[in-house]
């Protein structure tokens, strides 16, 4: 069985979850560098202006290369409560934010030490929301990709990489913005709810 690697994500898009229900073993590298301006520390939700990106502030060492296993989360300003602001103003309206609201607030009011202890918690949530079997692996080192492998690491990125092709779901800005694709898999949650799992079914990935 081909693995699927994957880095950790914050509330992962859409594409991420397209290929972590193909076959395959899924492993989640925590031992890879971590980057800036990808979905390792943001997600990208949709609000009345269009898209809008959720950055989760880390720690920087200048002149030293941590791993994602590896990055502080600061707390300097409350971004917790902000970002969980930001989600409220833009999906209470929509059809199932008060279904998942209950399970959904805790991550926001925990202070994780790490990002990497922050991004498990939300794919966890993920998994079980989507009722999905939670059968994946995690490495602490890095991952040489061998030629069988699905290297997703870099093809799941906000400005690079695969293109997701899905049908379009109703979205709540949907009367002032054309359809977003790619949103974090709250978006979709939001919007659909439990029929989530079977819209994936039917997404492809695209070489971009």
């Amino acid at each position: 069985m081909p693995r699927k690697l994957f880095s950790l994500a914050y509330f992962p898009p859409i594409s991420f979850w397209t290929a972590w229900r193909q076959d395959g073993t899924n492993v989640l590298d925590l031992g890879e560098n971590f980057q800036k301006q990808s979905y390792r520390n943001r997600m990208c939700i949709a609000d009345p202006s269009g898209r809008k990106n959720l950055v989760v502030p880390v720690a920087h060492h200048r002149g030293i290369r941590l791993s994602t296993a590896e990055m502080e989360i600061t707390y300097a300003e409350n971004w917790p409560i902000i970002h969980w602001r930001s989600i409220e103003s833009a999906y209470r309206s929509s059809p199932y934010f008060e279904y998942y609201e209950d399970s959904l607030k805790p991550i926001f009011e925990t202070q994780y030490a790490t990002l990497s202890e922050l991004n498990l918690a939300s794919i966890k949530w993920v998994i079980e929301e989507l009722e999905i079997e939670p059968n994946f692996e995690i490495t602490g080192k890095y991952i040489e990709a061998n030629e069988d492998d699905w290297d997703l690491r870099e093809g799941i990125h906000p400005k690079k990489g695969l293109v997701l092709k899905s049908e379009h779901y109703h979205q709540v800005f949907s009367d002032r913005n054309p359809f977003l694709s790619d949103l974090s898999i709250l978006d979709l949650l939001f919007n659909v709810g439990p029929a989530a799992y079977s819209f994936l079914l039917d997404c492809e990935l695209s070489q971009g």
